[in-house]
């Protein structure tokens, strides 16, 4: 199974540098399509709903450390896919934007369970 490293690499490599922000969101994306399209997972990591948004933790503390690096990882065509299609529909959005879009979608509104904007939360999205 894949990890959300490989994700993250595979739209880096689309899209060029990404701040820590841009690759949450964008392999939550990934994950959330691939989890539409295919009724499976590209990765058993949770994402949690945090103040700015999904988060998977670590990601977050690996991408923060250093930059990413190529996995090596074989990305099969379903996965390709759903990664081309997060490029078209939510490559140019700015890391903000992001944030503002998962904050607006009901499995992150779900996992809040009612905090306010500001509150901490260790919630996974499911």
């Amino acid at each position: 199974m894949l990890k959300p490293d490989d994700i993250a690499v595979a739209l880096q490599d689309r899209l060029g540098d990404l701040t820590d922000m841009q690759a949450q969101k964008l392999v939550y994306y990934c994950q959330g399509w691939h989890l539409a399209w295919t009724g499976r997972p590209l990765f058993n990591d949770d994402f949690l709903a945090y103040q700015y948004g999904p988060v998977e933790e670590g990601l977050l503390r690996r991408h923060r450390d250093h930059d990413l690096e190529p996995t090596g990882a074989e990305l099969d065509a379903d996965v390709r896919n759903v990664i081309e299609h997060v490029v078209r529909v939510y490559g140019q959005m700015t890391a903000t934007a992001l944030s503002k879009a998962t904050h607006a979608e009901a499995p992150y509104i779900v996992a809040r369970g009612g905090l306010p904007a500001d509150a901490p939360s260790r919630a996974v999205i499911t």
